[in-house]
């Protein structure tokens, strides 16, 4: 069972605001329709994934779960419309060599060495060609390749405008970089890239990042 759901947002509701200015928020709400899981990260238990977009004005979050989500436990008022199908099957016919289309926010980014720290930094990618080639080695781990003619690949890649989440008892703020890439692949490994449509790709996945769509070329 893999559910995608497509949520249209009151905009006058205040919660909406809030969870649009900070995705922490957006990711607890979002969770709030889900069962309780006593899994120490419940959002990667559960195969939760999302990202907000604007839609004719509207405002819009896209989630995908491999658990049935109950919209109806989020705040009165909060949504003016959901919409949720079960795209199981659809997965399963997906076969190697098939081109689709596809849509990926993402958080293109590397892990560097603190020198006074054991711990590594994540620093994102500041380049289009920096980008792209973030692209490419994820695709050729997930078993896909780009097949779009042109610079890039042929792919679109647009930065994100993305909340502040926050996060920590400190309340400190973290911002993700995301950025939106298109265009057209190629299924090399359909084990391996329905588990990255599953999963998610690259890091920030609790903050909107990380869900690859697709559709027929």
């Amino acid at each position: 069972m893999t559910i995608l759901s497509r949520l249209v947002l009151q905009s006058r509701h205040l919660g909406v605001a809030r969870d649009l200015a900070d995705v922490t928020e957006m990711h607890r709400t979002i969770m709030r329709a889900f069962p309780t899981c006593d899994d120490a990260a419940p959002r990667a238990a559960l195969g939760v994934l999302f990202r907000t977009e604007i839609d004719d004005h509207r405002k819009l979050v896209v989630v995908q779960s491999q658990a049935p989500p109950e919209w109806d436990l989020l705040p009165d008022g909060y949504l003016a419309g959901a919409q949720a199908k079960d795209i199981g099957e659809a997965l399963n016919a997906i076969a190697d060599g098939r081109q689709l289309r596809f849509l990926l926010v993402a958080n293109p980014s590397r892990k560097i060495a603190r020198e006074t720290s054991r711990n590594s930094q994540r620093v994102e990618l500041t380049t289009d060609d920096a980008r792209h080639r973030w692209l490419v080695d994820r695709a050729a781990r997930h078993g896909f390749g780009l097949s779009g003619a042109g610079h890039h690949d042929g792919v679109r890649l647009d930065r994100v405008i993305a909340p502040r989440p926050i996060r920590g008892a400190s309340r400190s703020r973290v911002t993700v970089k995301a950025v939106r890439f298109e265009g057209r692949l190629i299924v090399t490994d359909v084990e391996l890239f329905v588990d990255a449509i599953k999963r998610g790709i690259g890091p920030a996945k609790a903050y909107g990042c990380g869900l690859l769509s697709v559709a027929p070329a």
